[in-house]
């Protein structure tokens, strides 16, 4: 008799431990599974950011290349205006030589 309520006793505290066992195993599977589909979250946001900032490089970098031909063109541009202003300088230089003649010639004509 006494063997038959020890063995009751440890059936029904094994069928307690397989159910909690059962029941630990669900949980941490269910807890395991969010941080997974959380895990791969992250790793999709990140990969996601790396691509915007890629992305953000790449744009920089042409609008850089951008800018640096339309500074070069600025330069061109302004070399082209010194030299032309130079060769006006010039013209109007002649001119004022020419015309300064002039005049001291007809004051002398007229002395």
């Amino acid at each position: 008799m006494f063997m038959h309520i020890v063995t009751q006793l440890s059936g029904r505290g094994m069928a307690l431990f397989t159910q909690v066992l059962g029941w630990l195993k669900a949980l941490l599977c269910k807890l395991v599974n969010n941080l997974r589909v959380n895990s791969i979250r992250v790793y999709q946001s990140v990969i996601s950011l790396f691509n915007r900032l890629v992305k953000t490089l790449l744009n920089f970098k042409a609008l850089l290349a951008n800018l640096i031909i339309v500074v070069q063109s600025i330069k061109l541009v302004l070399k082209r205006a010194v030299t032309i202003n130079g060769q006006i300088g010039l013209q109007l230089l002649t001119i004022a030589r020419q015309t300064l003649q002039a005049v001291k010639q007809a004051l002398k004509k007229n002395k």
